[in-house]
């Protein structure tokens, strides 16, 4: 298979790399440079509402309310100009000036963003409209005459909902092959059209699933009429009335001996669509191929066959159609030999379903790697997602072909998307970092981690030209670069490097930037709107979970996600909006009894939780992007209490009697701790990932050194049971929360106590820490929120939640908001103003 791999990476890499230079740029460039037509268009579709709709609502002054594409055109009118002179504002390269400006350059970063955003916006609000009058225009019948699907317009447009992005829709037109099969066939042909289908449809709903929250793609398997509809009529048709959907088209054709392989995409309000062969080749061919190389594989089974005594009758018995392509291959090297010339002689080996079914893996193999580029090109162009499918190639090799063919793929994949960096960079060059080092994260993935680390080369570098920093060629130079143009607005950025260099083991590199982040850290904030009042703290909404009372939640790193469990046997999902009206947006199920706890790696990737059940407590783990189970864990006879990540998301702790160290990448125990004299009731991983601590119903707090397996020193002081506990941002302090109604102060470095804070008069459930690493959130059975500066003591905001109590609370990496949950069955989400 590998040389038919080589061929059809060769051929569809151009195919690809015209798309991102075609479609995406046009897409990112639609809505600013090309207000003019915009105009006009919107115009003509105004009108034809108009006409469409000629009964308006009227106002209570008695006007005519405006329709929505009147509203948008007059949008347009007015900000059009402001925006053309936004954009050019915000593509003007730093370099113009001849002294770097930081507030000129995060002003112009902004704007870009906003920009960005703006234009996403707009083109959401275009195919809303779009969507609504398209079922409308006159010439819908006379399209349906030609439409090529089972379904009607109204059931795909209807299915898009208000998501934003829209979720891709992806078709699939499969080859018609069946009563085709060549005469040398023993086997009947399996059913390609099924087959390619169901390995399209377990790939997309694994990875890009319809209801996932990053990546959604609508797979519409079977909707093709494939025995009366192909090529560009078709795909006409299909854009005539679906332009307003993000859509691709995977088309297969027979034409003879060949099989050619098409591929259709539009994106948002593409102009056209884009329509081109990628691929074609002889199907008939390649299973010559297959038998011929079932027949080398034969000859040395026939060697060891005869080396064990077996019969010349036996063997023919076992080797079936494969004896008789061994001979014509013996022959056929013979004749070669002579100087025959093969081309005048019908040499024709037998295929069987085994033939068969390779050239169906081989087309589920294309067909996978074509929807996951294009679904990751629409969702890094739309809504800034990294690609996924560098994630997905090897264990994608290994079920589909050679797993020693997964370089051919990996490099087609690297020069795909190094292509859209450049063209959605293009449009924000100041976010150019942030962009390469998202596909240097995706590109982690690959066991040869030299495409990641170039990636990350090519972010650092571009970081520093931005600021009008010299750019050394080599990691370790460049980041001796950056230390002196370092503030505070960097800590996004590090935090990402950080991770990346971490997975790619430069551990010297994630000493500087872990040093950098402490340096940060310790920096004094100066009073702007940008950091939290914590003496404002406002109550944004109230969410009613169905998982009974809230055993624990976690925030999303970017703030935008909660997750919660309890007495129920899923995790919730909970979609934060701005507004803090949070949607449940999705379930995590599996769990045979009530959950109990769970946690959520730093980089938002991976969430763990454990359950109660008769026998025995079961940790899941769950990749969040695909939703897929990870792993059951179980090694716990009691009931497992808490949990940590650590923040890389490689390593699990999980606490009972004892605590267990977990490695996530195989699944397996690889360290018992013991110590604690009673149930261990809280865990937390240092930031650097070499430190579980624990807290325990004994009383004392416990720090461990992961790799050694050791106990590095034991807290004393608490008088009751210790809760819960938070690491600051730094790794220097640790607070925990007792049930003797105090909250310790720690110094990992010595293990000395600092202080106590007693601001709460029952026991002590939760605590955090802040970004700044200098502000405590603490929640009791006495109902109320306490805020603190953990320096002084001083109480900085009280609040009374006016519940049975929080039993549990968490805050989201920028500060910004609080999600606190009770025994009253409810989640509020708070935000400091």
């Amino acid at each position: 298979m590998g040389s038919w791999l080589s061929l059809f990476l060769q051929l569809v890499i151009p195919a690809i790399e015209s798309l991102v230079a075609v479609k995406t740029k046009k897409a990112l460039n639609s809505v600013h440079f090309e207000v003019d037509g915009r105009q006009k268009q919107l115009g003509m579709s105004a009108t034809f509402f108009e006409n469409a709709c000629p009964s308006l609502p009227e106002t209570k002054n008695g006007d005519r309310e405006k329709s929505w594409p009147e509203k948008l055109l007059n949008f347009s009118l007015e900000h059009g100009e402001e925006i053309g002179q936004l954009v050019r504002s915000c593509t003007t390269p730093a370099s113009d000036a001849p002294h770097f400006d930081r507030a000129r350059f995060l002003e112009q970063k902004a704007l870009q963003q906003q920009s960005i955003l703006e234009n996403r916006k707009t083109l959401f609000q275009l195919a809303a409209q779009r969507r609504e009058i398209t079922l409308k225009l006159p010439e819908v019948h006379k399209i349906l005459d030609h439409w090529p699907l089972r379904l009607f317009p109204s059931q795909l447009l209807e299915s898009s909902g208000d998501r934003a992005p829209l979720p891709l829709k992806i078709f699939l037109a499969p080859p018609q092959i069946n009563g085709d099969r060549p005469t040398s066939s023993t086997d009947p042909t399996p059913d390609l059209e099924l087959s390619l289908a169901q390995g399209l449809r377990e790939f997309l709903s694994r990875h890009y699933p319809l209801h996932g929250a990053n990546r959604p793609t609508e797979f519409l398997g079977g909707a093709w009429e494939s025995k009366r509809f192909h090529s560009e009529s078709s795909i006409k048709a299909l854009y005539g009335l679906l332009k307003s959907e993000p859509c691709t088209i995977l088309e297969s054709e027979i034409d003879g001996d060949f099989l050619t392989f098409r591929l259709a995409y539009w994106g948002l309000e593409s102009a056209t669509y884009y329509y081109q062969t990628v691929f074609s080749f002889s199907y008939r061919q390649f299973l010559q191929e297959s038998a011929k190389n079932r027949a080398l594989k034969w000859r040395d089974t026939c060697q060891k066959l005869k080396a064990l005594g077996k019969s010349p009758k036996e063997i023919k018995k076992l080797g079936g159609e494969n004896c008789k392509n061994l001979s014509l291959l013996e022959e056929t090297e013979i004749l070669k030999q002579a100087g025959v010339d093969l081309d005048q002689l019908d040499l024709s080996y037998t295929t069987s379903e085994k033939d068969w079914q390779n050239l169906a893996q081989f087309l589920k193999l294309c067909h996978c790697l074509v929807a996951g580029w294009i679904a990751d090109i629409y969702y890094f162009t739309y809504a800034d997602r990294w690609p996924l499918l560098p994630e997905l190639l090897p264990q994608l090799m290994a079920d589909c072909a050679d797993p020693d063919l997964l370089e051919l793929p990996v490099a087609a994949t690297v020069t795909i998307y190094r292509d859209l960096l450049a063209v959605v960079g293009d449009r924000r060059p100041y976010w150019m970092p942030e962009l390469a080092l998202n596909l240097a994260w995706s590109l982690t993935h690959f066991p040869d981690r030299a495409w990641a680390r170039a990636e990350v080369e090519f972010s650092v570098r571009t970081w520093l030209q931005l600021r009008q920093r010299e750019a050394p060629h080599t990691l370790p130079d460049a980041l001796e670069r950056m230390s002196e143009a370092l503030t505070r607005e960097d800590r996004p950025y590090l935090e990402t490097l950080k991770r990346c260099l971490t997975q790619l083991g430069d551990r010297e590199a994630v000493a500087t930037v872990e040093g950098w982040l402490a340096r940060l850290g310790e920096l004094t904030i100066a009073p702007e709107t940008t950091v939290p009042r914590w003496d404002r703290l406002s109550l944004m909404g109230t969410l009613e979970p169905t998982c009974g009372k809230v055993a624990a939640i976690a925030i999303a790193p970017d703030g935008e996600t909660l997750y919660s469990c309890g007495e129920d046997r899923i995790v919730e999902i909970w979609n934060l909006d701005r507004h803090g009206d949070g949607q449940l947006q999705g379930t995590l199920k599996g769990h045979s009894g009530g959950i109990l706890t769970l946690t959520l790696s730093g980089d938002g990737r991976i969430l763990a939780s454990s359950d109660r059940s008769k026998n025995r407590s079961y940790i899941k783990v769950w990749h969040l992007e695909t939703g897929k189970l990870l792993w059951t864990l179980f090694g716990h006879k009691k009931d497992i209490l808490c949990l940590a990540l650590t923040p890389d998301g490689q390593t699990l702790a999980s606490g009972s009697h004892k605590i267990k160290l977990w490695d996530l990448k195989t699944g397996e125990a690889t360290r018992t701790l013991f110590g604690h004299r009673q149930w261990v009731r809280a865990l937390v991983f240092t930031p650097d990932g070499r430190h579980p601590i624990s807290a325990s119903d004994d009383g004392t707090v416990k720090v461990w050194d992961a790799i050694a397996g050791t106990l590095k020193y034991t807290l004393n002081g608490h008088q009751g049971s210790v809760r819960t506990l938070a690491v600051s941002p730094d790794g220097k302090t640790l607070v925990s929360g007792s049930a003797d109604r105090t909250i310790a102060i720690w110094d990992l470095q010595t293990g000395r106590r600092v202080r106590t804070i007693a601001v709460h008069d029952r026991p002590i459930c939760s605590v955090a820490i802040a970004a700044d690493g200098q502000t405590l959130i603490s929640a009791s059975e006495d109902k109320m929120i306490k805020i603190c500066n953990i320096e002084t003591g001083e109480i900085l905001n009280s609040l009374d939640t006016r519940t049975e109590g929080v039993s549990v609370l968490a805050i989201s990496a920028s500060s910004r908001l609080l999600a606190t949950g009770s025994p009253d069955r409810t989640l509020k989400i708070w935000q400091f103003l």
